[in-house]
C-alpha cells in the first residue's frame, strides 16, 4: 500500500470520505499498511489486516476513534510513529504468535496499541500469566508497554535481552521470572514496574537490577551449602539440589526456598 500525509494534496483517496467508512476491507495480497491510510477515519470500526503486512505507517490508524479492537498478524515486523494516536475507543488487541509480537520493532514508546487498548488476547485467550516460548532470543522495547491483563510472566533462558519499557505501565503485573541468569536487561527503571517482585538467579543480571532499582528479588538458585547448589524450576516446580556435603541450617522461614511458595510446586523435591 502507498504511503500518504494528512496535507499538501498527498492525502489517502478515499480521505474525503473518512468519516463514513465504517469498515474496512483491505486485499489479502497487501503486504503493507501505508503512511496515513485511514488518518482521520473517525467511524472506522473494523478492519482486517492481511497475514501477508510487515509494517503498518506512520499514523496509518490516527484518529479511529471507534475502532475498538485491532488483530496484528504475525508477519508485523514493525509498526511506526503515532500509527495509533487517538485511537480512544481501543480495549483488546488480537494476535496469534508471541514470538513474533516480542519482536516487533515499535517506533516510539506511543506506538503499542496496548498503551490504549490495555488488554492482550492470544489465540483469543486474554493474556494473564504468560510464558515466553523457548526460542525466543529478545524482547523488544514497549513490547507490553500498557499491558494491564498481564499479571505474571516467565522468561526462558533462551532470552538475552530485555529492551526498554517492556514492561511499563503493566500495573498488574506482580511477578517476572528470568531464567538466564546473564539476560541483558536495559538499564533503566522503566524496564519493569516497581510493584512486580523480579525471580532469578543469585547473582544474575537480574538480581543486580533489582537491586539497582529497589525493585523485590526472590533467588530461584544459588548456593545452599559449601558445596551444595540449588534451582528452582518454575515450569515444572521442581525444586532440585546438587552437588555433594552438608547443607545449610535455617531457621522457620529462613531457607533460600521458603519465599518460593509464591510459585505452585507440583512435583516433588528432588534431592540429585
Amino acid at each position: 500500500m502507498a504511503d500518504w500525509s494528512d496535507s499538501n494534496g498527498n492525502v489517502a483517496p478515499w480521505y474525503d470520505y473518512r468519516s463514513s467508512i465504517r469498515t474496512a476491507q483491505v486485499s489479502k495480497a497487501a503486504t503493507s499498511i501505508g503512511a496515513y491510510a485511514f488518518y482521520g477515519c473517525s467511524s472506522l470500526a473494523s478492519i482486517t489486516i492481511p497475514n501477508r503486512v510487515t509494517s503498518i505507517g506512520v499514523s496509518a490508524f490516527e484518529g479511529c476513534s471507534s475502532l475498538t479492537s485491532i488483530s496484528i498478524p504475525s508477519g508485523v515486523t514493525s509498526i511506526e510513529r503515532f500509527a495509533f494516536n487517538g485511537c480512544s475507543g481501543l480495549n483488546a488487541v488480537y494476535i496469534t504468535d508471541i514470538a513474533a509480537w516480542c519482536g516487533i520493532a515499535f517506533e516510539n514508546s506511543s506506538v503499542n496499541p496496548l498503551s490504549y487498548a490495555h488488554n492482550l488476547y492470544l489465540n483469543g485467550e486474554l493474556v494473564t500469566d504468560l510464558v515466553i516460548p523457548s526460542g525466543v532470543t529478545s524482547i523488544g522495547a514497549y513490547a507490553f508497554k500498557g499491558c494491564r491483563s498481564l499479571t505474571s510472566i516467565t522468561i526462558p533462558d533462551s532470552v538475552t535481552s530485555i529492551e526498554y519499557q517492556t514492561f511499563q505501565g503493566c500495573s498488574a503485573l506482580k511477578s517476572i521470572v528470568i531464567l538466564n541468569p546473564d539476560c541483558q536487561i536495559v538499564d533503566s527503571q522503566d524496564a519493569m514496574p516497581s510493584a512486580a517482585a523480579i525471580y532469578g538467579y543469585t547473582n544474575s543480571t537480574a538480581a543486580a537490577y533489582a537491586v539497582k532499582y529497589g525493585r523485590t528479588f526472590v533467588s530461584i538458585g544459588g548456593s545452599c551449602g559449601d558445596k551444595l547448589a540449588f534451582r528452582m524450576d518454575p515450569d515444572t516446580g521442581v525444586l532440585s539440589i546438587t552437588g555433594t556435603g552438608a547443607m545449610d541450617s535455617w531457621y522457620l522461614d529462613d531457607s533460600p526456598w521458603y519465599v518460593l511458595s509464591l510459585i505452585h510446586i507440583s512435583e516433588p523435591t528432588r534431592l540429585l
